[in-house]
């Protein structure tokens, strides 16, 4: 009889102190490989090029963010600026980051777009906000500090990346008041490699959101119920990185030789939604980055070396930079568009300036 009693009580205290997330299948998909890139119009139904021309070349990998009226990009590593552009290409407003300026450029974690607003995060927590001309309009300090913010529904979500040892949790959702979601706890155990993604969330089916994390092989969804819940797998087979493998790394030196052993396939922690059925993620394969689309209907996780525009220019595109609102966007340097001059098609060569090599374009697709 004491026992029991026990046990009730234990499992009152138990069921009273924790969110009993529902039990459910995960749905564990294996590569299917195709060799050749993905076509551009088997996902969008239109395609246009904005060729960017600006004093300072912009290089690199820079973000691309859509706002309602216009888009924004923001190059952190060489011109260091944010720009804001018009839909014909024109860039109508500039902010130069500095290292000794206000705003210093290497302590931006990333930026947002609420409404019409532009939000610059700085060190994971302070939030300025710029009306869409990039104007200044007020600053806040944010609840939880994270590597990278998304508003939704009224709410952010973070990714904290390991940089938050007062919330050792990789998701977190919450409000001006109060924290509402804790999930993916942080093994304090293993090694915390720290990495700036470019899209780790997307909006899905509009009221959800998806989630991915680098080295992590489960893609995630948030929205019903308020849990972050595994959506489906990838199955790397036996190229998968080993579940004690950051339990063995150290320090910098040790996640040096991990990356130089170029044997194992995992995903980078950059995700696009294409539909309500398909979502696009990026993947390392030995060193590799490729991309692979996952189908819901079917549940097959097709893989592609890159995306050709077979709409425009000929060019090969690789990982997008973003998503929103079916508009998906894709950077390329001027460099890269002189590399392959050649290769494109005379329409889009005959549309290109005379000064296109310094030139930065977006390719931005309306998807289906």
């Amino acid at each position: 009889m004491k026992t029991i009693i026990y046990l009730l009580l234990f499992s009152i205290v138990i069921f009273s102190c924790t969110k009993k997330e529902p039990v459910q299948n995960i749905s564990k998909v294996k590569l299917s490989k195709i060799e050749s890139p993905l076509n551009i119009s088997e996902i969008a139904s239109k395609f246009k090029v904005l060729e960017i021309q600006s004093k300072t070349p912009i290089s690199g990998l820079p973000n691309i963010l859509i706002g309602p009226s216009y888009i924004y990009l923001f190059d952190r590593d060489y011109s260091r600026s944010l720009y804001q552009i018009d839909q014909n290409g024109e860039i109508k407003n500039i902010i130069h980051f500095g290292e000794d300026e206000r705003i210093n450029n290497s302590s931006i974690t990333n930026i947002i777009i609420k409404e019409r607003n532009v939000g610059i995060i700085i060190n994971g927590d302070n939030l300025l906000w710029l009306d869409e001309n990039l104007q200044e309009l007020s600053d806040e300090k944010l609840l939880v500090q994270g590597m990278f913010q998304f508003p939704f529904k009224g709410d952010y979500i973070t990714f904290t990346n390991s940089v938050n040892e007062s919330h050792p949790w990789d998701f977190i959702i919450y409000n001006n008041d109060h924290i509402k979601t804790k999930a993916l706890p942080i093994d304090k155990d293993t090694y915390k490699f720290v990495y700036k993604p470019q899209s780790p969330f997307s909006i899905w089916k509009n009221d959800q959101v998806v989630f991915s994390k680098q080295f992590n092989d489960t893609v995630y969804v948030y929205g019903k119920n308020e849990l972050l819940q595994p959506l489906f797998i990838v199955d790397f087979e036996n190229k998968k990185v080993p579940d004690d493998e950051f339990m063995r790394i150290k320090n910098a030196m040790d996640m040096m030789k991990f990356f130089g052993q170029k044997k194992y396939a995992y995903l980078s922690g950059e995700i696009f939604t294409l539909s309500e059925d398909k979502i696009l993620l990026e993947y390392i394969d030995k060193e590799n980055r490729k991309l692979a689309i996952w189908n819901e209907i079917k549940n097959i996780y097709t893989t592609y070396p890159s995306i050709k525009d077979d709409i425009l220019s000929n060019i090969i595109l690789y990982t997008p930079s973003v998503v929103k609102d079916k508009q998906l966007a894709f950077g390329v340097t001027g460099e890269s568009i002189l590399e392959n001059y050649n290769e494109l098609s005379p329409t889009f060569k005959s549309n290109l300036s005379e000064d296109h090599a310094t030139s930065f374009f977006i390719f931005l697709a309306e998807l289906k």
